[in-house]
């Protein structure tokens, strides 16, 4: 479930232009964590180290 999550998160952070802000000046994966928290999303710290390199990011 939680990769499910960090994937949605990703998506939204790829159409927000504010929030891919916010995320780019986040400084550590505890912080990107608390975004999407913020927005409802089950994902921590610890699961965006985690799946860092798994899930592709295309770039805009």
């Amino acid at each position: 479930m939680t990769l499910e999550q960090l994937r949605h998160f990703l998506s939204r952070v790829q159409r927000d232009t504010a929030l891919k802000q916010q995320v780019q000046e986040a400084i550590t994966a505890d912080e990107v964590a608390r975004l999407a928290q913020d927005l409802g999303f089950s994902v921590s710290g610890s699961d965006i180290l985690r799946f860092s390199g798994l899930i592709p990011i295309s770039a805009p």
